[in-house]
Formats: C-alpha cells, sequence, structure tokens
C-alpha cells in the first residue's frame, strides 16, 4: 500500500491511539493496534485532495476540508457513510480541533467554536492577531476545554480561552 498525502495533515491521537491522513484521493483512518501493526479502518475516496480531516478521539465524527472548497468543513458519521452538516466560512480553514464538548474551526484572523453535540455556533472570536498557518491546541481534557493560539504576531504570547465558559 502507497499512500500519497498532501504533505499538510496527518493527526497522530495519542488517547485513541489513531491516525488519520488526508490525501489526494481523499482520506484514511488507521488504528495503531500495535508499534508493528497500522490498521485501515475507513478509506473516503469520494472526498478529493483532503487538507484537513480531524476525528473526534476512536469515534465515528470525522471533520473533513477540502482543496476544492477551503472555506467549507463537511462533518461526517464515517461508519453510517452520511454527513451529518457542513459550513461554510468566511476565508479559508487553516485548522479543526475537536474534543468531547466543542469544535473549534480556526481562521487566520477568526475563531469560530461550535458545540459537539449538536454543531451549533456558540461563539465567533473577531480581530484575533494574524494567523496563516493556523497554529493552535484544544486541551482533550474531559472536564475543562481550553483553546490557545498566538496573541501576537511579533511576540511569543499566547491566548487562552475557556470554551466551555465562553
Amino acid at each position: 500500500m502507497q499512500l500519497v498525502p498532501l504533505g499538510l495533515l496527518t493527526t497522530i491521537s495519542r488517547q485513541a491511539r489513531s491516525l488519520v491522513l488526508g490525501t489526494r484521493s481523499g482520506y484514511k483512518l488507521f488504528s495503531l493496534t500495535s508499534v508493528e501493526k497500522l490498521d485501515c479502518i475507513h478509506e473516503s475516496a469520494n472526498t478529493p485532495d483532503v487538507y484537513i480531516v480531524e476525528r473526534l478521539f476512536s469515534s465515528s465524527l470525522v471533520a473533513v476540508v477540502c482543496a476544492a472548497m477551503p472555506q467549507r468543513m463537511n462533518i461526517y458519521h464515517f461508519k453510517k457513510g452520511t454527513e451529518i452538516c457542513n459550513y461554510s466560512y468566511p476565508n479559508k480553514i487553516l485548522a479543526i480541533k475537536l474534543n468531547r464538548q466543542r469544535l473549534v474551526v480556526f481562521l487566520e484572523e477568526s475563531i469560530y467554536v461550535h458545540n459537539i453535540k449538536d454543531m451549533k455556533l456558540l461563539k465567533t472570536l473577531l480581530n484575533n492577531p494574524s494567523n496563516p498557518s493556523g497554529l493552535c491546541a484544544l486541551s482533550t481534557n474531559h472536564s475543562s476545554s481550553y483553546l490557545a493560539y498566538p496573541g501576537s504576531v511579533l511576540s511569543g504570547d499566547i491566548i487562552v480561552h475557556d470554551t466551555n465558559n465562553l
């Protein structure tokens, strides 16, 4: 098996022991059952040029962004093969982060916080410092949901935002 990644995306989840990979021909989900074994558990060939794919831990929920429509995020239940919802944003999506409470979408100067249970938009953080690489982190803790992102383009400042209490 030869994988041809776009070079923009591979995500390994330490807790779920999984790997998601976006490629020119779609996306693939792998289970890391041991150090020596990598099992492909899902392959989607009907979504070309995937440059962002994020899986909610070991669940069936997957967020996908394609190069053809970089402002649109699709949320899929990959085991059922169904689309749950999709959202369009004013600019290119640079990163998506998920935890058990929140789904967060990063654009260059704005951040969109969604409720993971119903995918409703809860808050929009506008006029953030420019973040062209989509550098961000979302905590995986069950009791808290902290978001960290650059607070300045000139210094090493970061902003930490409580997405549970908004």
